[in-house]
C-alpha cells in the first residue's frame, strides 16, 4: 500500500475536500481521509486528485480542466487521477 497527500481531492462534481491522504493498493484507492498531521510513509505530491471509475479520459483533448473534471467524476469509482501544475 502507498499513501499520497494532496492539496485537493475531488470526489464528485459537488464534493471537494482539501488536504487529504489517499491510500492506494493494487492500483485502486482503498481509503482517503483528512491530513491532520504528518503520517509515516506518506508521499506529499500536492496538486489535485480526482476519484473516478474511468480508466481513460473520456473527452477529446484539448479540453478545459472543468470539462475533464466533469467527465471523470461522472463515473464513480476508485481510480485516482492526478493533476499537477508542473509542466
Amino acid at each position: 500500500m502507498k499513501r499520497y497527500a494532496v492539496h485537493r481531492l475531488i470526489l464528485s462534481p459537488g464534493i471537494r475536500k482539501i488536504q487529504q491522504i489517499i491510500e492506494v493498493e493494487d492500483g485502486a484507492v482503498r481509503a482517503h481521509y483528512p491530513l491532520t498531521q504528518e503520517q509515516p510513509f506518506t508521499e506529499w505530491i500536492g496538486g489535485t486528485a480526482i476519484l473516478s471509475g474511468c480508466e481513460a479520459v473520456p473527452v477529446s483533448l484539448p479540453a478545459t480542466c472543468e470539462d475533464v473534471c466533469q467527465a471523470l467524476t461522472a463515473v464513480p469509482g476508485l481510480y485516482a487521477w492526478y493533476i499537477s501544475a508542473e509542466a
